[in-house]
């Protein structure tokens, strides 16, 4: 290697290791000092975010031409935080204060369904066409279809296709959230919906009956990854190329 391919090679490393920072902190109630866990982190807008562990602790990379963008805490059942990259930047300890929500609570009336009540929403099974499949691998990362509803239901079950079987248990959240302009907009949710699980092939239910998640319009229904051992693929969701409309992004 010539003398001059290595000064380029020392310029082109220095340049990008100033482009890209790191910033990490953790995540407390306002109140208690408790630490929440997977807490959504993400800037607004540009496909780049984490989610914090299960202390609370949280690190995500931004380029520095994003350093005055919006930077977003959220989590079901706190109010979120909005904050600027800049804001944080040569703190050695960031502390991020979240204060809780208070919801009123409707009555609820606990009675036997009929079998006339009972809708069933999308399919089971895998597609008869061809599909794709898509995997989630960085915390955060999610994938969802959205249903279109008219009326009033309660979401009893729902089930996550799966392409192939999965060796590793996977932490996860299941979203449910309405939709405007054919996007994911509101959480529906009162409290998290997280599940430990490791996937098989084929269909797998999950019950959300204790949840009460209640749906009057069109909705979106996706699944976010939290975490997932060192090295492990983790699922592949199967999605047909014809049908409803689909969604996936590298941070929710």
């Amino acid at each position: 290697m010539t003398k001059l391919n290595l000064l380029l090679l020392f310029v082109f490393l220095t340049n990008f290791v100033s482009y890209a920072q790191t910033l990490s902190g953790r995540v407390l109630e306002a109140d208690t000092k408790s630490p929440i866990p997977y807490v959504n982190i993400g800037i607004l807008g540009k496909n780049n975010g984490t989610v914090s562990d299960s202390l609370g602790y949280f690190s995500i990379t931004y380029k520095d031409a994003n350093k005055n963008d919006t930077l977003k805490f959220s989590c079901i059942g706190f109010k979120s935080i909005i904050l600027k990259p800049a804001d944080l930047i040569g703190k050695s300890h960031n502390e991020i204060s979240m204060k809780k929500l208070i919801y009123t609570l409707q009555e609820v009336v606990v009675k036997p369904l009929s079998k006339r009540d009972i809708k069933v929403m999308g399919k089971t099974g895998s597609s008869k066409f061809m599909a794709i499949g898509t995997k989630c691998t960085q915390p955060g990362s999610e994938i969802g279809v959205q249903f279109k509803n008219k009326g009033p239901l309660r979401i009893q079950k729902v089930n996550l296709y799966c392409s192939m079987d999965c060796k590793d248990e996977v932490l996860f959240r299941i979203n449910i959230s309405d939709g405007k302009v054919d996007r994911p907009d509101n959480s529906l949710l009162k409290k998290p919906i997280i599940f430990k699980y490791r996937f098989k092939k084929g269909d797998n239910f999950f019950d959300l009956s204790e949840y009460n998640v209640e749906v009057s319009k069109d909705f979106f229904l996706s699944y976010e990854l939290i975490s997932l051992p060192k090295g492990s693929r983790g699922p592949q969701f199967g999605a047909s190329l014809f049908g409803t409309k689909s969604l996936f992004r590298y941070t929710s």
